[in-house]
């Protein structure tokens, strides 16, 4: 906190912050009101270092920015801040729409919206839309990846696959 308290920070105590409060708040699962808190303080680090990105290019190099940018797409998930962490993900597939990671959190964050009760956005998890793949599109780059010898895809490609049929198992059960 003392830290996080400063008024001028580099790149890496800010990173180092959000990695710390991203971490104390998946530990503190079991407490909401605290794991709340914690990931509102990793959200604050990681919108500072985008924040100051933009006004100063050599704050931190735009490959890490990306990295930045999913964490908090992460932290607002897990707040169930569905809709924040749409728009900033699908800003980061325009820029960066082949990447694997990215498509990986789209896909994750409208499954976890699916969770919450708004069971249409499984349909979107797996279909995707726009810039976004989702768990279908996702899982074939993967195979394509598989066929051309490149085996250390072969767990992400088993998620994506898993999350397809959990994703239409959670949507067909939701049906009346």
């Amino acid at each position: 906190k003392d830290m996080s308290e400063r008024e001028e920070q580099s790149a890496g105590s800010l990173t180092w912050i959000g990695e710390t409060y991203f971490g104390l708040a998946q530990s503190s699962s079991q407490d909401a009101a605290a794991a709340g808190e914690y990931f509102n303080s990793a959200s604050t680090a990681y919108q500072m270092i985008i924040d100051r990105a933009k006004d100063d290019v050599e704050f931190m190099p735009a490959k890490q920015i990306t990295t930045v940018k999913l964490r908090l797409v992460n932290c607002r998930r897990f707040q169930g801040k569905y809709e924040e962490a749409e728009t900033l993900v699908k800003q980061v597939a325009k820029a960066k729409p082949n990447n694997l990671d990215v498509q990986f959190e789209a896909a994750l964050n409208y499954q976890t919206w699916a969770e919450s009760g708004e069971t249409d956005k499984y349909l979107i998890a797996i279909k995707g839309g726009g810039d976004l793949w989702g768990w279908g599109k996702t899982a074939s780059m993967l195979q394509r990846q598989l066929a051309a010898g490149r085996s250390q895809y072969l767990d992400q490609h088993f998620e994506a696959r898993l999350h397809i049929v959990e994703c239409r198992y959670k949507y067909a059960t939701a049906q009346s």
